[in-house]
């Protein structure tokens, strides 16, 4: 299943495929504690799940601002200097 969603998806970056399995583990984790847990227990599920998504988020917007950077400065910036 991992082959064919990496192939689904067109990933090629080996970063983005931990952030996307970190994803399913997390909501995995998250799922089995909700079950398992009383309603505190489901509190601190809930708020540990935030954690790791919002970090992921967080990490995935700053990859796709370095794509994006190295996507539209850099190759400007080179032109302009073989240029000189």
């Amino acid at each position: 299943m991992y082959r064919a969603l990496d192939n689904s998806l067109h990933i090629e970056s080996s970063e983005r495929n931990f952030l996307l399995m970190t994803r399913y583990c997390a909501k995995a984790v998250f799922l089995d504690r909700v079950s398992k847990e009383g309603s505190w227990g489901k509190i601190s599920a809930w708020w540990n799940y935030l954690k790791m998504v919002g970090g992921v988020s967080l990490y995935e917007q700053w990859l796709d601002f370095k794509d994006w950077r190295y996507r539209y400065f850099t190759p400007r910036l080179l032109h302009i200097f073989w240029i000189v």
